[in-house]
């Protein structure tokens, strides 16, 4: 049986092992952005500060006692200033279902979790940057009902 709840420091080990996957993916396109090889004690120290923090959210998808998949998200609020209004958002930094369960909804489960939590604290915007080779990633985003609605650029 498949359940998603808050991460856990017990979860810490597969959380790493999946956001090494979700590093490769980034590395591979951008080496000169993000490194190929990441110390995954101070992984796992950074994760578990995350766990504790009252602003950062880890869910995690569990199959028979095991974490298959985790979404990491970030309550932030911006007061209003000269030009903008304030505002309240959750930000999605990371997301990933390991391969061997992916297709049997995790995602979405993980989304609707995120979806009910921006409920719970009254936000007004759930985010997500997504890179722009990643379709999978993108694609799975607008399929939850995301849209674009600014695009970066970079002149190198």
């Amino acid at each position: 049986m498949n359940v998603t709840r808050r991460a856990e420091d017990k979860d810490l080990g597969q959380i790493v092992q999946l956001s090494l996957a979700v590093q490769k993916i980034h590395s591979n396109r951008y080496p000169d952005l993000f490194k190929e090889v990441v110390n995954t004690d101070e992984l796992t120290d950074f994760y578990r500060t995350l766990i504790s923090d009252k602003d950062h959210y880890i869910f995690v998808t569990e199959f028979e006692e095991t974490a298959t998949g985790y979404c990491w998200a970030e309550f932030i609020q911006k007061a209003e200033s000269t030009i903008t209004h304030s505002i309240t958002k959750l930000y999605i930094h990371q997301m990933c279902v390991d391969e061997r369960y992916r297709g049997n909804g995790l995602g979405k489960t993980l989304i609707r979790e995120i979806r009910s939590l921006a409920d719970s604290l009254n936000v007004n915007h759930v985010g997500v940057d997504s890179w722009s080779f990643n379709s999978l990633a993108v694609d799975f985003f607008r399929s939850q009902g995301f849209t674009s609605h600014n695009e970066k650029m970079w002149l190198k």
